[in-house]
């Protein structure tokens, strides 16, 4: 359940947090409207919170102030369906954080958060089981998965993309590529993704009619996921130090707690020093094996062109490589442009699945006055681009 604590935006995947953050924090409403009314007052069935373009089973209850009101599109701000798909395609392939390098002390301190039952809720691995279509599991439904370790030699991290795709033909003859769907072990990820009283000092307290209450005394694990880079910590991020946040844990960590308070001072600093080596990074910037030959190289080439350098950019790995500005400048002001030359190529904007030829975030193919399936709008005499435009051949195609 992602989720800081119980009763605040607790949803069971990624489609719905994202919808929900959106709507309920920002005000920006899934712009489809409810197909069906649900009796509990306030609320209403979305029809997109059934099967996700990403393949996730979703059941979707969407809050609004009126249960009779469909809300107006035109009052507030509103995501497509394709926009929340995108949301949810980033956030179930962003790659995963790293470790360190480790040293006898980082390991013995993974050691001691064992025998002081911190990875009793802080569960170290979590396993995606494979795809069961009687159980109803959908397997691990990204495409690729982003291997990083610290390079001793180079005193860098380095990523190698392992891809978890294969190419499949449709009957159309179109090659797409969809997820194996198989088994995945994540590790490291410290949680139990539960909720869990955890005493006093976390408990949300309010003042009202003279009286002092606590809101709230549930909260859920949050990963330890590059822990060592996100203070400051607790979900009121009332505590600075990862010593001082451990020190604050009560109710039912209270044993671990107490455990970690009566170490010695080394073992205390050998929890502290592993903690440190959960690590996050910059992926646009890392240094990443991409195609799978072993190195990595400064002027990463793909159909004969110079992308630059072999870095994890999420547009290296598109069908249709961009094409991007290049190296600009002379001496000291000499840079490589990201600038994308080719941004309807790259992304397919002007695709059968995607084009949007009115502008409204709806697909062409979703609205019934839709323009035939060749049509690609024609750009005004005056209007100005960043690259060659698509041929109509290739705007004919059904998937991006």
């Amino acid at each position: 359940v992602f989720a800081s604590h119980a009763g605040d935006h607790m949803f069971p995947a990624l489609r719905m947090f994202s919808s929900g953050v959106l709507a309920n924090i920002m005000g920006i409403l899934p712009e489809d409207g409810p197909i069906e009314k649900n009796a509990r007052m306030g609320y209403l069935i979305k029809n997109w919170g059934k099967i996700s373009n990403a393949g996730a089973f979703m059941t979707e209850l969407f809050l609004t102030h009126d249960p009779f009101v469909e809300p107006d599109p035109t009052a507030r701000p509103t995501i497509s369906v394709g926009e929340l798909d995108l949301f949810e395609w980033f956030l179930t392939n962003y790659p995963r954080p790293t470790l360190a390098p480790q040293t006898a002390e980082t390991r013995r301190g993974r050691k001691l958060m064992d025998q002081m039952q911190c990875t009793s809720c802080h569960v170290a691995d979590w396993e995606i089981l494979p795809q069961d279509e009687e159980m109803g599991l959908p397997g691990d439904r990204r495409f690729f998965d982003l291997a990083v370790a610290h390079d001793p030699i180079d005193q860098r991290y380095e990523g190698t993309l392992v891809r978890l795709s294969e190419t499949k033909t449709l009957a159309d003859g179109t090659q797409v590529e969809v997820p194996k769907r198989g088994g995945f072990v994540v590790r490291d990820v410290f949680t139990d993704l539960q909720h869990h009283d955890l005493g006093p000092k976390f408990r949300h307290y309010t003042y009202r009619n003279e009286r002092v209450s606590y809101a709230s005394q549930f909260f859920r694990t949050p990963p330890l996921w590059g822990v060592a880079a996100t203070p400051p910590y607790g979900h009121d991020g009332r505590s600075l130090t990862l010593d001082d946040v451990i020190r604050r844990h009560g109710g039912e960590a209270e044993e671990s707690t107490q455990a970690y308070v009566t170490a010695p001072v080394e073992d205390r600093e050998a929890v502290l020093a592993f903690l440190r080596t959960l690590q996050l990074y910059i992926p646009e910037t890392l240094p990443t094996d991409l195609d799978g030959d072993g190195k990595i190289s400064d002027h990463y080439m793909v159909a004969g062109r110079d992308l630059g350098p072999e870095v994890f950019r999420a547009e290296l790995l598109f069908a249709n490589s961009p094409i991007y500005r290049g190296w600009v400048g002379e001496g000291d002001a000499r840079f490589y442009s990201y600038e994308m030359l080719n941004v309807a190529e790259a992304y397919g904007t002007n695709l059968k699945a995607l084009r949007d030829s009115d502008g409204d975030t709806l697909p062409d193919l979703l609205e019934k006055d839709a323009p035939k399936v060749g049509f690609v709008p024609q750009r005004s005499s005056n209007a100005t681009t960043s690259g060659p435009s698509l041929p109509a051949a290739a705007a004919a195609h059904d998937t991006p």
